[in-house]
This record gives C-alpha cells, sequence and structure tokens, in this order.
C-alpha cells in the first residue's frame, strides 16, 4: 500500500482523476453521430438512396405504444438486409398522427408542402391502426427527385409475430426506383439504374427485369444547375428489354414520332418504375383545350401493345365512353401495355398506349372535331343531291327516248326541258368552294392542321364526284341527238296552192306543172 502525504502530489492526481472522469462520462453522453452519406457527386450507379421512413400509429388498450416501439428495430434490421448499401434508412416513430381514411385522402398540394424541405430522396410515409383485432397498415411514397406521390398500399396482418416483415414487405411495394437516361438515338435507348452498381444482398427483389415498364421525366436547369421545372412526358412508355447490371435496354411506345428529347447539359431525362396498382382507370377524352366539354358516347378500341409477332392476333375490344365523356378501363391481369383508340365516326381521332391500372385517373385531349363533322354533314347532303340530280337526269332521259319513239314531242320538249333545269355542275361546285373556304378558315383559326387536311379531303372527294357524274357535255350531246331526230322524223307540211297560178309552194319552194314536167324554182316564183 502506498500512502501520499504530500498534498502537492495529492492534488494534481485527483484533479487529473476528476478530468478523466467527467471526460469518459460526457463521451458516453453524445448520441451517436449517424455515418456521412454520400452526395450527389458520385456517379448515379453508385448513389444510394436516402430513405426516410415515418411511422405513424393510435395505440390502443390492446395494443400501446411500445409494442408498436418493439417492431422498429427488426424493421430496420430487415430493410438493411434487403437492401444493403443502395438505401441510407432513417427511421421514425410517433404515437400520434394522421388515419389511414386521411393518409388515403392527402393530395400533392398538402404532401408537397410537407415533404418539400426533406432532405431525403425518397420519404415513406406508413400509418398502422387496429381494426377489430387486426391490424392495417397502410403506406404512401414521396418521390423528392420528380415531387411525385405515390398510390395507397395496404395490407391487413392477422399474425403479428411477423408485423416488422409485413412492414417491410409493404416499403418494397411503395418503392419506385429511378433510371437515368443516357443515350437516345433511333432505334436505340438505354440508361443507367441509380445505386445499381451497389447491389442487393437479396438479388430476386430487383424491380427491373425484363418486361417491365417505366414513364419518362424531364428535370430542367439553370445555368448554376438549379431545378427550374419538372416536365413528364404524356402517353410514353418505356419497356425494358435487356438488363446488363446497371444498365438497360429500352423500347419506345408513344403518341408522339420522337418523344425523347435530344441529350442537353441543362435537361436531365430520368424515368421512374412503374406497377398497375389501381383496379381501375377513368380516362377523360375531351377536344383540345375544352375539358368542360367531354366527348359522350365516343366509339374507342382497345388491343394490346406489342402485337404478337406470331400466332393469333387479338381482335380490337370496342368501347364508349359515359355520359361524363369518361372511359373506364379495368387493369390487366397480365400487366399488359393496351393501344387505345378513338374514333369520331369514320375518322380517327387518336391513338395513344396506355397501361390500364398505373393510375387513377388520367386526360385524354384530342383535335377538336367539329369544324370537320359539320363539314362531313354538309358533304353527305351534297352526295345525296347529287344522287338524286343523277338518278332525276338517267329518268328523263329514259322517257324522252321513250316519247320519241311514240312521236309524242309535246312531252318531249317538256321533258328536255326539265333535263336543262337540273342542276349544274358548276353550282355544285360553287356550293363545295364556299363550303371548303369557310371551314377551312375556321381550322385554320384554330390551328387544327389536322382537321384542316381532312376538310380538303372531304371536299376534294365530292368535287370528284361531282366532277364526274355531272359532265354538262352529255346533256348537251343527248338534247343535239333528240333535236336531230325530231328533223328527220318530222312529216312535210302540206302544199299551199296560189290562187289564179299553177304554182304550189312547199316551205319556200315553188313547182310549176307543164306537160307532166315539174320545175321547180327557189326563187319563189319562175
Amino acid at each position: 500500500m502506498i500512502t501520499i502525504r504530500n498534498r502537492f502530489v495529492l492534488r494534481p492526481l485527483l484533479l487529473l482523476l476528476w478530468t478523466c472522469c467527467f471526460a469518459t462520462t460526457s463521451h458516453a453522453e453524445l448520441p451517436a453521430q449517424p455515418a456521412e452519406i454520400p452526395g450527389d457527386s458520385l456517379p448515379w450507379t453508385l448513389r444510394p438512396y436516402r430513405v426516410e421512413v415515418q411511422i405513424t400509429c393510435r395505440p390502443a388498450a390492446t395494443l400501446p405504444a411500445s409494442i408498436y416501439e418493439s417492431w422498429m428495430s427488426p424493421l430496420q434490421a430487415r430493410l438493411a438486409a434487403r437492401y444493403g448499401q443502395m438505401w441510407h434508412v432513417s427511421l421514425s416513430f410517433e404515437s400520434s398522427g394522421m388515419s389511414v381514411a386521411s393518409l388515403e385522402n392527402l393530395s400533392f398540394a398538402p404532401a408537397k408542402e410537407l415533404w418539400n424541405e426533406a432532405v431525403a430522396d425518397k420519404v415513406f410515409r406508413v400509418v398502422m391502426e387496429e381494426r377489430g383485432g387486426t391490424l392495417v397498415i397502410a403506406g404512401r411514397e414521396w418521390d423528392q427527385t420528380l415531387q411525385l406521390l405515390g398510390h395507397l398500399h395496404q395490407r391487413i396482418i392477422s399474425d403479428r409475430r411477423d408485423t416488422a416483415g409485413e412492414l417491410a414487405a409493404l416499403i418494397q411495394e411503395l418503392f419506385r426506383p429511378l433510371v437515368e437516361i443516357d443515350v437516345i438515338e433511333p432505334g436505340r435507348t438505354e440508361c443507367l439504374i441509380r445505386a445499381g452498381e451497389l447491389a442487393s444482398p437479396e438479388g430476386p427483389d430487383a424491380p427491373f427485369q425484363s418486361g417491365k415498364f417505366l414513364i419518362p421525366f424531364l428535370r430542367y436547369f439553370d445555368q448554376h444547375q438549379k431545378l427550374q421545372r419538372l416536365q413528364n412526358i404524356p402517353w410514353t412508355y418505356l419497356e425494358v428489354d435487356q438488363v446488363q447490371r446497371a444498365r438497360l435496354t429500352l423500347k419506345q411506345y408513344s403518341a408522339f414520332r420522337t418523344p425523347l428529347p435530344a441529350l442537353r447539359r441543362r435537361v436531365q431525362v430520368l424515368a421512374m418504375h412503374i406497377t398497375p396498382d389501381s383496379s381501375t382507370t377513368e380516362i377523360l377524352i375531351s377536344p383540345r383545350g375544352q375539358s368542360q366539354n367531354p366527348l359522350v358516347g365516343i366509339r374507342c378500341l382497345i388491343s394490346p401493345l406489342p402485337l404478337p409477332a406470331v400466332g393469333p392476333q387479338q381482335l380490337p375490344v370496342e368501347l364508349a365512353t359515359d355520359r361524363r365523356g369518361i372511359l373506364t378501363l379495368p387493369a390487366s391481369p397480365k400487366g399488359r401495355l393496351q393501344s387505345l383508340q378513338v374514333y369520331s365516326g369514320s375518322a380517327l381521332l387518336a391513338r395513344v398506349p396506355v397501361f390500364p391500372g398505373t393510375a387513377a385517373s388520367l386526360h385524354l385531349e384530342t383535335p377538336d372535331d367539329r369544324a370537320r363533322l359539320e363539314v362531313e354533314g354538309e358533304v353527305q347532303l351534297l352526295e345525296s343531291e347529287l344522287v338524286e340530280i343523277v338518278a332525276t337526269r338517267e329518268v328523263l332521259i329514259t322517257r324522252t327516248n321513250a316519247a320519241v319513239d311514240q312521236n309524242r314531242w309535246d312531252d318531249v320538249d317538256q321533258f328536255l326541258k326539265d333535263l336543262q333545269h337540273l342542276p349544274s355542275q358548276q353550282q355544285l361546285i360553287t356550293k363545295i368552294d364556299q363550303l371548303q373556304l369557310v371551314s377551312v378558315q375556321a381550322a385554320q383559326d384554330a390551328g387544327d392542321r389536322v382537321a384542316e387536311a381532312r376538310i380538303k379531303r372531304l371536299c376534294d372527294s365530292i368535287r370528284d364526284s361531282v366532277t364526274k357524274y355531272l359532265e354538262p357535255s352529255r346533256v348537251d350531246e343527248f338534247i343535239r341527238e333528240i333535236r336531230s331526230q325530231r328533223l328527220k322524223q318530222a312529216p312535210p307540211p302540206p302544199a299551199r296552192a296560189l290562187p289564179g297560178l299553177g304554182f304550189r309552194v312547199h316551205d319556200g319552194e315553188t313547182s310549176s306543172v307543164d306537160e307532166g314536167c315539174v320545175k321547180t324554182s327557189r326563187s319563189g316564183i319562175a
């Protein structure tokens, strides 16, 4: 045993011992610092997702908050095992918050206000409720990169022993990964998967497989690389064709010829993985810029896309919009892309690809077809008039020939008069020209080139028919032929004797009888 009696030695030793104990205690009370998350400077295929999982519940007497909290650590472990380095997860829990109904009714504007300032790339809001002895869990995803709110996914848990596993499976359903398109060439589109090189330990859970679909988006930046605006590309889908580690080869299906723009420095082309998570998709069909005037009872055809290369071709299904102008499409059980064709009469208004079930509602704007419909109605009237004129003309010609054969020349004169009073070719062509001029001007004022071209085709078609069937030379030749026959068949008028003279007059000719010889003079009197 060592005894220290010198106070000058004892005091520094006590001070040193107290300092070490205080420093150790202070260090133990500090919270653990999270590992530093790599920033956006990493390559796209090595850039992990910053994920925030927000779980809220409403404790009950049979299910207190402590039980909810006991599921958080197993959930953290499940997510880490499933996504590995792809996700940097931040898990939060609160015992009071929104209900499943309020989460389902959450719209885009409140969601943006709620999570617009979030640092995470993905925010998962999960709500847990107890209903009649079962546990209901529901969740939605907010994507900060594209500022999109996902659909509600819901599960009912009867056996609570694997609640953490059910929560992890629900979050996996909500997760919509992103890709960046870096190759856009004619007949070739390729992209890179975000965090694709950070392979998950559970490889079969990879969402990008051949036959899966994505929807593209554009992100516009200023000169300081600050995001200015986001734009989705409507009626455009990308199908995964080949998968090579973190690179995908895609096929394009779009209502546009070139849906993806050329790559530029200030424009980022992204795409998001989609799955059919709605039972139906309602499509409102209306003329462009006139959503208040939907197209009611319009004919639509639905057929699979792409068409099978071999085997029997599936016939298109014919549907019609309801009184609200809405076409309801059920989600395809096989998750196939469909081709939607919208007709107005025989005219095709729109042909777009659609994936039923991936969106609850869509809005399809078609060209305004009112001008073409008015022209089509007028053209049908002109066609009826043309048919009536041609039929009347043929009847009059037939009756005229019959009257000529019976020498009923009074009837012949009346028939020829009626024939000459029929509407002429020039009169109908003048009507067509006036119709085309007014209708084309209306289409040009509306900026509808498709309607303008269709109106010209309709007018040109009826004009060609009028020119072909109302050729005026046929009527003129027929009238000349009838007059010629009349002159040939008319009997000579009776001779008139001149009193006191031995002459007879026959239509301007005079003849005299002298000893059996007839002398004729055209001077009138010889």
